[in-house]
C-alpha cells in the first residue's frame, strides 16, 4: 500500500438537494440521454468472478455498439467494482486497454502465442488486473500496515482495502494523510456547474470524479440494517444524482423513528444533518468527501464480514451516518451497511423502481449453475435470488426434495432477508424454469439465455408504486459452462486444465463458477478465460437471436 501524501481533508459545510419520493418519483429530472437509450443492464454480485464476467460482457456490448442504447447500469457488489470503474474511468485510459480484446476460442493460448491471444497477458490498464491483486492475504497486509500506523477506524478498513486494490491504479482513489477519500462523484462538469456549484461555492470541479462522457447512468446498490441491530435489510442505492432509500420504513414501537422516503445529492450522503435550508434543500456537515469507493465498499460489504471471520477481527462492517429525507429534523445516527447481494443480488428491482425502462438485460454472474436433476429431469436449479423475484424461496435437501416454495403464507421463511423481493408474477416462474432448462438441454450446451415479457408488480420495499407497473422485456443471461465454446479451444494446455477443473487449486479450478469468497484472488489466465467466455456469449453469431428483442 502506497503511503498517501495528500494533506488531511477538512470537514465541509454543504448545501444538498433532497428528493422526497412523493415529489420526485425517485428520479431527479436530469434525463438528458434521449429516447434512443432505452435499455437497462444489470450486473450481479459475485466478487472477482463477477468483475471478470462484466469485463467480457462490457467488451461485447461495446463491440456490438449496444452500449449506445444503454440508459442505466444497475450493479451489485463485485458487479459494482466493475461498473464503477467502467463508468468513472479517466478518459486518458482507452477502453480497448481497460476491457481488453475479444479472441475466438480456437485462437486462445495458455501462456504463449501472440498478444492478446495469450491468456497470461493483461494490458497495463486492464480491469483484469484487479482480481490478480485482490486476495485475503493482500487485504490482511493492508490491515496490518494500518494497525502499525495507529489507524483505528476499523469500519473503514474494507473501503481502504478496495480503494487500494481495486480503484487506486485507475485514478479513482487518492486518499489524504488520514486515509480518507478526497473526491466526491457526479454526472459531469456541466451538471456540477448548474446544479451543485451555485449552492456550494466552496466546491470546485476538481473535487469530483465525473462519469466518462456519454456513459450510461450508474445505479450502485447496497443495503442498510434497519432497525439498527435487527436482522432486517432495506435497499440503499446511489446514482450520479441521488443517494438514499426510496421506500419508507417506520420502526415498529418507536414513534418518530423512520428510514427512507427519498434521496439526497450523493455529495451529501454519509453526512451529519444540520438544518433545513430552502425548499428541497438542507445544510449538512460532511466530515470528508463521500466517494465512489465508499459506495462500492458498502455495495460489497459481505467481504468485510468474511474478512472479519477469517482473521478473528471485529468491527469491520461499513458504518456511516444516515439521516432520513422523510424526517428532515433528525440529525441521524451511524448505521451499519450490508452487501446488496444479501438482499437482491442483481439490482433489477432497484433499476425498475428508479427508471421508466421497459427493456432489461440481467447478467446473472453467479457461482450457482443452471442445471437439472439428471435422474428425473423434473427439477431445474437456478441461482437462489432469481426465484425470490417471483415470490419463491429455494429449499434444500436431497435431490428429490429440492425445489421452490412460495414465501406467501410462510411464517418462518428459510431466507427471511429475501422475502420482500417479489417484483414479477408468481405464475411466470415455471415458464422461466422451463426456458432455462431448455437452454441448458440444448444438444450443444450453448449460452444460457431466456427472454420474457413480465408485468412489473407493486413492491413497497423497493419503492415500486402502482403507477410504475408496466410490462418489462427481460433477457436473462446466466453464467454457465458452455460446451460449444470449449469444444472450439485447440490449445492442449487449456484443454488439459479444463479436464481437471474440479480438482481444488488446479489452474482453472471451478471454471466458470469461481467461488465468491474462496476465489477472491485470481490469476490472469483465470480472469481472461471467464472474460473471453462472457464476451463470446454476447457476440457469437449463434447467440444473436437472443438479443433481437432487446436491441433491435
Amino acid at each position: 500500500m502506497t503511503k498517501p501524501t495528500a494533506p488531511k481533508t477538512s470537514a465541509q459545510d454543504l448545501n444538498a438537494g433532497i428528493y422526497p419520493v412523493d415529489a420526485s418519483q425517485g428520479v431527479p429530472p436530469n434525463d438528458e440521454k434521449g429516447l434512443s437509450r432505452d435499455v437497462g443492464v444489470c450486473f450481479s454480485g459475485g466478487g472477482s468472478r463477477s468483475l471478470s464476467s462484466v469485463m467480457g460482457q462490457l467488451r461485447g456490448l461495446e463491440q456490438q455498439g449496444w452500449m449506445d442504447r444503454v440508459h442505466t447500469i444497475s450493479s451489485v457488489s463485485g458487479g459494482t467494482w466493475a461498473s464503477a470503474l467502467y463508468t468513472f474511468l479517466p478518459s486518458k485510459i482507452p477502453y480497448d486497454d481497460f476491457l481488453g480484446t475479444g479472441v475466438k476460442p480456437g485462437q486462445l493460448q495458455w501462456d504463449s502465442g501472440s498478444v492478446p491471444a495469450s491468456l497470461a497477458y493483461l494490458p497495463p490498464n486492464n480491469m483484469g488486473h484487479v482480481p490478480t491483486r485482490l486476495g485475503w492475504d493482500a487485504l490482511y497486509k493492508i490491515y496490518r500496515k494500518l494497525k502499525s500506523q495507529g489507524y483505528s477506524d476499523w469500519h473503514q478498513v474494507w473501503r481502504i482495502g478496495i480503494g487500494e486494490l481495486v480503484f487506486r491504479d485507475f485514478g479513482l482513489y487518492e486518499p489524504d494523510a488520514n486515509e480518507d477519500p478526497t473526491h466526491y462523484y457526479s454526472s459531469d462538469e456541466n451538471y456540477f456547474n448548474h446544479a451543485i456549484l451555485p449552492h456550494n461555492p466552496s466546491l470546485s470541479a476538481s473535487d469530483f470524479h465525473f462519469a466518462r462522457n456519454q456513459n450510461p447512468e450508474l445505479i450502485m446498490n447496497s443495503a442498510m440494517f434497519y432497525p439498527k441491530g435487527v436482522n432486517s435489510l432495506v435497499p440503499v442505492l446511489s446514482s450520479f444524482f441521488h443517494a438514499g432509500i426510496r421506500g419508507t420504513f417506520p420502526q415498529a414501537g418507536q414513534e418518530g423513528e423512520i428510514a427512507g422516503g427519498g434521496f439526497v445529492d450523493p455529495f451529501g450522503f454519509g453526512s451529519g444533518f444540520r438544518s433545513q435550508a430552502s425548499s428541497g434543500r438542507v445544510n449538512v456537515k460532511q466530515p470528508r468527501p463521500f466517494s465512489v469507493v465508499d459506495f462500492a465498499s458498502i455495495s460489497s460489504a459481505a467481504f468485510a464480514e468474511a474478512f472479519w471471520n477469517k482473521y478473528g477481527l471485529k468491527d469491520l462492517e461499513p458504518e456511516y451516518p444516515y439521516w432520513p429525507v422523510v424526517n428532515g429534523g433528525s440529525a441521524g445516527e451511524v448505521q451499519s451497511f450490508a452487501d446488496a447481494g444479501l438482499l437482491e443480488n442483481f439490482g433489477v428491482a432497484s433499476l425498475l423502481a428508479n427508471t421508466h425502462l421497459e427493456k432489461v438485460v440481467v447478467f446473472v454472474n453467479s457461482s450457482q449453475k443452471v442445471e437439472h436433476n439428471a435422474e428425473t429431469w423434473d427439477f431445474t436449479q437456478v441461482p437462489d435470488t432469481i426465484p425470490t423475484l417471483f415470490g419463491f424461496q429455494p429449499i434444500r435437501g436431497f435431490l428429490d426434495h429440492d425445489g421452490y416454495e412460495p414465501y406467501a403464507g410462510d411464517r418462518h421463511p428459510k431466507s427471511p432477508l429475501l422475502q420482500h423481493n417479489q417484483i414479477f408474477p408468481s405464475d411466470r416462474f415455471q415458464e422461466l424454469l422451463d426456458g432455462l432448462r431448455k437452454a441448458y438441454n440444448n444438444f450443444e450446451d450453448s449460452a444460457i439465455y431466456f427472454q420474457q415479457g413480465l408485468d412489473l408488480q407493486e413492491n413497497p420495499w423497493f419503492g415500486i408504486t402502482s403507477e410504475q407497473r408496466r410490462c418489462v422485456d427481460v433477457l436473462w443471461v446466466c453464467n454457465n459452462q458452455v460446451k460449444t465454446w470449449e469444444k472450439q479451444i485447440t490449445d492442449s494446455t487449456i484443454r488439459d486444465y479444463l479436464d481437471i477443473r474440479l480438482i481444488p487449486d488446479s489452474a482453472l479450478w471451478n471454471f466458470p463458477y469461481y467461488g465468491t469468497l474462496t476465489q477472491l484472488g485470481l490469476t490472469a489466465q483465470q480472469v481472461n478465460m471467464l472474460a473471453q467466455l462472457s464476451w463470446w456469449n454476447v457476440v457469437a453469431d449463434q447467440n444473436q437471436d437472443n438479443w433481437k428483442e432487446i436491441f433491435d
